[in-house]
């Protein structure tokens, strides 16, 4: 008679739950405890802990949320259409006795959205020869970061 074996032991999946999963990596990667440690603390082989181990951290699944925008969406656009410079305040301003009772921010990135990237033309351009050196007598570069301006400032005070 043939020896039958579960299917189970063939199972290459996960076998630990999220919250176990979780627990390793905070333990290898925020504690810095070694594999051999983890593995004797959690009573896992040390081949098990190293496919979660390497293994990204799962994260959990994010649901769609409906927004209160949904519903106007169509009307937005046709308010778009008639006046491409409307302003997000004035579109608001139409929708509320339509029954719209979300906020300003949610309607400006859908209007944003709709519109797509503005990218305004520049006014100017610097050369390389036009900009100054970053400490030179008549103050700090246009290229400086934030904390050489106050070790300027501060040298100069």
């Amino acid at each position: 008679m043939p020896l039958v074996l579960p299917a189970a032991l063939f199972y290459k999946g996960p076998m630990l739950n999220t919250d176990r999963i979780n627990e390793i990596h905070r333990l290898f990667h925020g504690e810095h405890w070694s594999a051999r440690k983890i593995a004797r603390h959690l009573h896992l082989s040390r081949k098990t802990l190293r496919k979660y181990i390497q293994s990204p951290v799962q994260t959990p699944a994010r649901r769609q949320r409906t927004s209160k925008i949904d519903p106007f969406k169509s009307t937005v656009a046709d308010l778009l259409e008639q006046d491409p410079t409307a302003s997000a305040v004035v579109i608001l301003q139409r929708l509320r006795p339509l029954g719209y009772d979300g906020g300003i921010t949610v309607l400006r990135n859908y209007v944003r959205q709709l519109r797509g990237p503005v990218h305004p033309p520049r006014a100017f351009r610097l050369n390389a020869s036009v900009q100054r050196p970053f400490f030179s007598s008549r103050g700090p570069g246009p290229t400086m970061s934030r904390r050489q301006l106050v070790a300027v400032a501060n040298r100069t005070a």
